[in-house]
C-alpha cells in the first residue's frame, strides 16, 4: 500500500476524530464516537481506501508503507 495520506491530512483527520470522541462522550449518543473510528484506523495507517478508489493523494512522499 503506497501511503496517501500527507502530514496535514493527518493532523486534521484526528482532530475531527477528537471533536466527534469528545462530542460523544459530553453530549451526544454514543454511536456519534463510531464514526471517528475510520478516521483514526486512517490516520494511524496513512492510507485510504477512498483517496485510492479516487486516484488522490495528499501525501508529498511517494514511499512504501511497511
Amino acid at each position: 500500500m503506497k501511503k496517501n495520506i500527507g502530514a496535514a491530512d493527518g493532523i486534521v483527520r484526528l482532530l475531527i476524530a477528537i471533536v466527534l470522541l469528545c462530542y460523544a462522550i459530553i453530549v451526544g449518543p454514543w454511536w456519534i464516537g463510531l464514526f471517528s473510528l475510520p478516521l483514526i484506523v486512517t490516520v494511524y495507517a496513512i492510507w485510504c481506501p477512498l483517496y485510492e478508489v479516487f486516484g488522490i493523494n495528499t501525501n508529498k512522499g511517494e514511499t512504501q508503507h511497511s
